[in-house]
Order: structure tokens, then C-alpha cells, then sequence
């Protein structure tokens, strides 16, 4: 049977993003009690290095932290403060001897430092480029919170790494904000809105880049201790079922998950999603990327992506994201 958390199964550390949102809320002088009130966490869970949290306990947290902190430095302040709630992971990454070191950990450990987003590398032509897909339910409220702290957190991460502002240039599904000076303060000036994806990208060479602070002794010794490394989240692990067999069916999917397809349809409804928008997000990101980063053709791009003609994909790419390919490719070169 495969291996992945639902929704109320309890997988997730308190070390990282829960322990990031309550430092920080005490830190700006909220009531711990009233943070955690209906979310099933107790300030006395948080002090248990054995306490397990559900992802639904997370994403009412962060909906309590977004209730209480509706400012536009919200996420970056969380992103901030994850990076110093990590742990002993943390401290693996930070004492890494190169930066490139440091991001291979982060890719293995992802499902435990940055919970409710799918996240795929792709190193083409001397850039790298990060792909984040939110696993929130679509219609959530808290997706550009996350996406705030995450972005921030990383960006943290390279400076601290490379010793310096690294050239990062980050993609936002989100519109164009109205306070631009929290993403340039936090994340530079290298910004583009209103994508069909949320992206990172980086030179290559930053991989070969070395950390002024790395501990040969402590990263080795952190590399070999046993890591207790959660289950993937019930959606990531169906992202990444998708990203290696993309024309799987709903009910091919099902039974990769060990489901009957109406108890397959139930837990993706439960979730927030439906069988075709999950379908489609992964589609979109194969083409965007075989499009913007690959350069590829439409007719290229439609043959891959099983359309049996290129007009139908053009038509079926400006439904997903609202551009052409032609479009897309205008806006990334800009």
C-alpha cells in the first residue's frame, strides 16, 4: 500500500512552520491561546518534541495567523522566522559546505521543512529553476501566505549560504500586489506576477558556490544521523504520481493509491480538489516548462502532452492560464 498522510492523519513536526507562526505571533504580542483556538493545538504540544500535527490542524493555524496578521509583511516575517525554527535540519542546511549541498538536502527534505506545496528542480542550460505547486485546496486563502513565507525563506537561505544578495528571480501566480515594497524588500527586484506558476530561478554556478560558515564535522555528523521523515501529504503524493505518469486516468489513479475511484473521488473532494484540476495544474506545469524553459514548439509541446492537435492545445493552454504560448513565452523573456 502506498505511503501518504490524509488530511487528519498526524505526520507533521511541531519544529518548522507551526513553530515559526507561534514565535512570531508572541513575538508581535498576540494571545498563544487565542492563535490556537479550534485548530486542536495546545501551547503545551508545541513544547513536545514528539508532538504530531495534521495538515488540516496546519492550515487552520495558518488561517488563524492570517486572521490575526492581515499585514502585507505577514508571510515575509514567517519565511524569516521558519528558517531559525528548523532545527536540527536547519542546521544541517546552514552547515553545509556548499550552497548546492544545502538545496539537495532541502529537495530530499522538503515534505518536512515546507509542508502543503509540491515542489520540483529543474536544471536546464546553467539556470536552476524551482517549481512550487500549492497543495492547498484551490479556492484557499492562505496560498500567497505560504508562498510569501516560503519564497522568503529561501531567499534567506541563498544570502546566508552565499554571503551575500543573490541574482534569484522569482514568478507569482498572484496579481501584481499594491504594496510592492514588502517583495522587493524581502525578495529584491527580479519579480514577475500574474504567471501561470509559482517559480525560482538561479544561476547553476550558485550550486558551486561555498558556505564562509560550513561545519564539515557538524554537517557530517548531522548527514548521518536517522531521520524520522514523514509520509507525503495525500495531494504532493499524487503530484508526484502525475509528474512521472501524466496520462494517468482517475481510475488508474485510484488504484495507484489503493482506492476504489468513488472512495478516490471522496478524499479528493475532502481535500478540496477535484480529479481535473489537480489533472490540469499538472499539465500546465509541463507546459510551461517545455515552453518557457525548454523552448519548445506548440506543436512539439501538444504531441507531449497527448493533445491530437495543436490548435486544440493553444485553445486548452489559454483556458488553463490566460495566455497563449505565444503569450507566455513574451512574458518570460521580458
Amino acid at each position: 500500500m502506498p505511503r501518504f498522510a490524509l488530511q487528519d492523519k498526524k505526520v507533521i513536526s511541531s519544529e518548522g512552520l507551526i513553530s515559526a507562526i507561534a514565535e512570531l505571533a508572541l513575538a508581535r504580542g498576540a494571545d498563544l491561546h487565542k492563535l490556537l483556538r479550534g485548530t486542536g493545538i495546545f501551547s503545551d504540544d508545541l513544547l513536545d518534541p514528539h508532538s504530531r500535527f495534521s495538515h488540516h490542524q496546519l492550515m487552520r493555524l495558518l488561517a488563524q495567523y492570517q486572521g490575526q496578521f492581515p499585514h502585507p509583511d505577514a508571510g515575509f516575517l514567517l519565511g524569516q522566522q521558519l528558517l531559525n525554527e528548523l532545527g536540527t535540519v536547519g542546521q544541517a542546511l546552514l552547515s553545509a559546505p556548499t550552497v548546492g549541498d544545502s538545496l539537495r538536502m532541502l529537495q530530499r527534505l522538503y515534505q518536512h521543512i515546507a509542508p502543503l506545496v509540491h515542489v520540483r528542480y529543474h536544471l536546464y542550460q546553467r539556470q536552476v529553476h524551482v517549481f512550487i505547486t500549492p497543495t492547498l485546496a484551490p479556492e484557499s486563502k492562505a496560498t500567497e501566505l505560504l508562498m510569501q513565507a516560503y519564497s522568503s525563506a529561501f531567499y534567506a537561505l541563498l544570502k546566508r549560504l552565499s554571503q551575500g544578495y543573490p541574482h534569484c528571480h522569482f514568478d507569482f501566480a498572484c496579481k501584481r500586489p499594491r504594496h510592492m515594497y514588502e517583495f522587493e524588500h524581502n525578495l529584491g527586484t527580479r519579480l514577475r506576477f500574474a504567471q501561470p506558476v509559482y517559480k525560482w530561478s538561479f544561476a547553476a554556478s550558485m550550486l558551486r558556490c561555498t558556505n564562509d560558515n560550513a561545519s564539515l564535522l557538524r554537517w557530517q555528523r548531522l548527514q548521518s544521523q536517522p531521520r524520522c521523515e514523514s509520509p507525503p501529504y495525500f495531494i504532493d503524493a499524487l503530484c508526484q504520481l502525475l509528474s512521472r505518469q501524466p496520462h494517468l486516468s482517475l481510475a488508474a489513479l485510484a488504484q495507484h493509491m489503493a482506492m476504489s475511484p468513488a472512495t478516490f473521488k471522496r478524499k479528493l473532494k475532502e481535500h478540496g480538489w477535484r480529479f481535473s484540476q489537480l489533472q490540469q495544474q499538472q499539465q500546465t506545469l509541463r507546459a510551461v516548462y517545455l515552453l518557457s524553459i525548454r523552448d519548445k514548439g506548440n506543436d512539439y509541446v501538444a504531441n507531449r502532452l497527448a493533445f491530437y492537435d495543436t490548435p486544440n492545445f493553444r485553445r486548452a493552454f489559454k483556458r488553463w492560464t490566460g495566455l497563449t504560448p505565444s503569450e507566455l513565452k513574451e512574458s518570460m523573456s521580458l
